[in-house]
């Protein structure tokens, strides 16, 4: 049982670090162009996979590293790694729920405007300056939370 909660974990971890620094690619691409229909299409695909892959590889991630925890009679609290890569998770998350996901909403409902081509309004590439700087320290945090849970 233990070698399948572990197997699920690390996929998990695989599509959750994945996501995150994928979405940070693909998004400074699409930003370098200026294009308005890249940039509509960049920010509807970034919230479809922040639904389908960043959200349930998240919940499978909390899910896994307690079952984890509990098959092997510990706590996630009582390993300082852990709870340290635990708490970093907790952080992303509440930057990704808190601040990325409200300027995603933003952005797409702005991209409407211009996704035929458009012109791309300022305040679009203002939230992209502050999406970016959200999304790295979310990155950061995340990654941080993978090297604490990895280096238990």
């Amino acid at each position: 049982m233990l070698i399948f909660i572990d197997v699920l974990y690390t996929l998990a971890n695989i599509l959750f670090l994945g996501n995150i620094l994928v979405m940070l690619a693909w998004r400074w691409f699409a930003e370098k162009t200026r294009d308005p229909k890249i940039l509509a299409f960049a920010n509807k695909t970034i919230r479809q996979t922040d639904r389908l892959l960043l959200g349930p590889s998240a919940m499978a991630l909390s899910i896994t590293v307690n079952i984890h925890a509990s098959l092997a009679h510990s706590s996630i609290w009582n390993n300082p790694r852990l709870t340290v890569g635990m708490v970093f998770f907790i952080l992303s998350g509440v930057v990704w729920l808190g601040r990325l996901v409200p300027i995603e909403k933003q952005q797409v409902k702005l991209c409407e405007g211009f996704a035929d081509g458009g012109p791309v309004p300022d305040s679009y590439f203002a939230l992209t300056k502050k999406w970016f700087q959200w999304g790295i320290l979310a990155a950061a945090l995340a990654l941080g939370s993978a090297i604490m849970r990895a280096a238990q």
